[in-house]
């Protein structure tokens, strides 16, 4: 009986996790504070590459605060720079599917060095979801 009891936790802790080292990745190299915890993922994707995916993509749900500090900060800062839309056909059909739109696309992108990878961060209209894509260069 434990041993069965453990393996249900076990599967319950993995089941549980959010994958959201990409948000990690943009925090970091933005200089945000990682204060946001309430964070789920609702969507994620790659693109196939030849040897490493040629873009990721994660789309999370966030309370209507912290989707209010993640914009103003994205807005404010100098870090993020006037993107362009990666298209991508899953990325596509969620926005079209939920008739979302992005709302910031001047201020969505940010790279460290731009023959790398670049991240865009596109706050969605509904104003408590945002999507987070990794564009290998």
């Amino acid at each position: 009986m434990n041993q069965l009891l453990l393996i249900f936790i076990a599967l319950l802790f993995v089941g549980c996790q959010r994958d959201t080292q990409l948000f990690d990745e943009v925090l970091a190299m933005a200089e945000f504070d990682s204060n946001y915890h309430n964070i789920t993922l609702i969507q994620s994707g790659k693109d196939r590459g030849f040897l490493k995916p040629m873009m990721e993509y994660l789309f999370y749900n966030v309370d209507s605060l912290a989707f209010q500090n993640l914009e103003k900060a994205i807005m404010t800062s100098e870090k993020f720079k006037e993107g362009n839309y990666y298209l991508n056909i899953e990325l596509d059909d969620y926005l079209y599917q939920n008739k979302l739109d992005i709302l910031n696309m001047s201020n969505s992108s940010i790279t460290e060095n731009k023959f790398d990878k670049t991240y865009y961060v596109y706050l969605l209209s509904d104003r408590k979801t945002f999507a987070v894509c990794k564009v290998n260069h």
